[in-house]
């Protein structure tokens, strides 16, 4: 068990907060023993704490962890002795892990020791000098400066630099050990005797946190290290009642000539000469692009203007356009002409541009504008009753072109004649056959089922008997007879 007494005096209240305020941040739980006592010197808290202290998870076993090499001792827990061998509830007082050999008295080894010149005047040790120094000594002498030993190993960095070597607090002691070898919490250079020594009988007073404004413009409540790691400024204690300055509004500032966007204030962009959107951004680009300028090849064949599309086309001419895309780096213009677009159209292209017609004929004119080309235009080429829209150039003799559209082809149907269907035939083809009818436009022989013509009839024989007149094949089967297709019987006779 571990003491401590607190005088109170008129302030019980606040000396007794601040206590269950420093027990409460480090998240202890374990009994608390309380005992008022009146002295002649006033009254005292006399508070007694346990010895092991349990997280809020669960309790932090703790015991010897022994390092092999050294022979040295540590009060630690089983995660954090990780090199060496842990003993669950062991003490390092005496020191029960099991020492090398000595090394021979003049042999020089790593030797860590904590330098602790710490000037004390009250409250406490202000002006620090304390830390960790690795040094090559014999055993003796390393021990005779309580240092500690490390046979067979040197100063990784030289001699003078600091060690790996500090104090450990875990459940309200404290050891000398390594950063990697302490589970509690490592305090690097220090020692746990000595002015500088520390109090691990206690948790850490928790960090101050005060009042945090972010470049946003935005409050928080936070550690110093926080607040500045974000680009804030702190003040300790502060709150956030009142807001912190705001940062002037950023937007999208867009540059008219090249297209380029940059964010900013308004005032930054009015220096640029752009237009600012207040809350814009940059990505993707929001700002309108200028149309490139490309190489404009003219009817000549030769006359190349660096212009951008709409201007070139309204100049008759053909826009190309590629990186380095003007007319002192690109090749010399090709040969110009009409295209006529077989929809009744026409632009101007080179001859690799032009598709040709169905039937593989040019509608290329060189060196031709298209409104000199009155051949563009579409008619109605009559080949044999088969109609199609084509270019006059197009319709094949013995074609008969007329300007204007084809009249709309008459609609198809499926036709049925003596039970037969044939499919894809007009209404007034169908029924200029005897017996046929047509079963409407869009049908089709797959979803129709045509009638059927009635049986053939004709006269049954049975040896010269004529059975009946008017027979089919299949009544003249029943009698067993001779059955003759169209024929009549003659008085009863066959």
């Amino acid at each position: 068990m571990s003491g401590r007494q607190n005088r109170i005096g008129g302030s019980v209240g606040l000396e007794i907060d601040a206590l269950w305020a420093a027990l409460d941040s480090q998240k202890l739980l374990c009994g608390v023993n309380q005992r008022l006592r009146q002295t002649d010197r006033g009254v005292y808290l006399e508070v007694q704490t346990c010895c092991d202290e349990i997280a809020l998870g669960g309790e932090v076993a703790t015991g010897s962890c022994c390092d092999a090499a050294s022979g040295a001792c540590t009060v630690t827990s089983a995660e954090g002795c990780l090199a060496g061998v842990f003993t669950a509830g062991a003490v390092c007082e005496p020191n029960p892990c099991a020492q090398p050999p000595p090394p021979p008295v003049d042999e020089l080894w790593r030797c860590c020791r904590v330098v602790d010149n710490c000037h004390l005047p009250p409250p406490g040790c202000f002006t620090p000098d304390c830390g960790t120094v690795c040094e090559l000594k014999t055993a003796a002498e390393c021990a005779a400066i309580a240092g500690a030993f490390y046979v067979g190993q040197l100063c990784a960095d030289g001699i003078g630099t600091p060690c790996d070597l500090g104090a450990c607090c875990l459940g309200g002691s404290c050891s000398m050990t390594t950063a990697a070898g302490c589970a509690g919490v490592f305090h690097a250079g220090r020692a746990c005797v000595g002015g500088c020594a520390v109090d691990c009988s206690l948790p850490p007073p928790p960090p101050a946190v005060g009042r945090c404004c972010l470049p946003s413009g935005a409050c928080s409540i936070s550690e110093e290290g926080a607040c500045l790691v974000s680009g804030g400024a702190w003040v300790e204690g502060g709150d956030c009642v009142s807001p912190c300055p705001q940062p002037p509004a950023t937007g999208a500032c867009c540059i008219a000539a090249t297209g380029a966007c940059s964010e900013g204030t308004q005032a930054a962009c009015d220096v640029l000469g752009g237009t600012w959107t207040q809350g814009g951004a940059c990505q993707p680009n929001p700002c309108p692009q200028p149309p490139p300028v490309g190489r404009c090849c003219r009817l000549d064949g030769g006359n190349c203007q660096n212009e951008t599309e709409a201007q070139c086309l309204a100049n008759a001419g053909v826009w190309f356009w590629y990186a380095d895309g003007n007319c002192q780096a690109g090749p010399a213009c090709p040969t110009m002409g009409a295209c006529c677009d077989g929809l009744g159209g026409c632009f101007q292209s080179v001859f690799g541009d032009c598709p040709p017609a169905p039937g593989g004929q040019s509608r290329w004119n060189a060196f031709l504008e298209c409104g000199a080309l009155p051949n563009c235009d579409l008619g109605c080429c009559n080949t044999g009753g088969v109609t199609a829209t084509t270019l006059q150039a197009e319709c094949a003799f013995p074609g008969n072109w007329t300007a204007g559209a084809c009249a709309p082809a008459a609609p198809t149907g499926a036709c049925c004649l003596s039970g037969v269907c044939t499919d894809s035939q007009t209404e007034a083809a169908c029924v200029a056959q005897a017996g046929a009818t047509w079963q409407g436009a869009g049908t089709t022989c797959a979803g129709v089922t045509c009638p059927q013509p009635p049986a053939p009839t004709g006269k049954c024989c049975s040896g010269m008997i004529c059975v009946g007149d008017g027979m089919t094949q299949a009544a003249c089967d029943f009698y067993y007879g001779q059955w003759y297709q169209g024929q009549s019987c003659n008085g009863g006779m066959c």
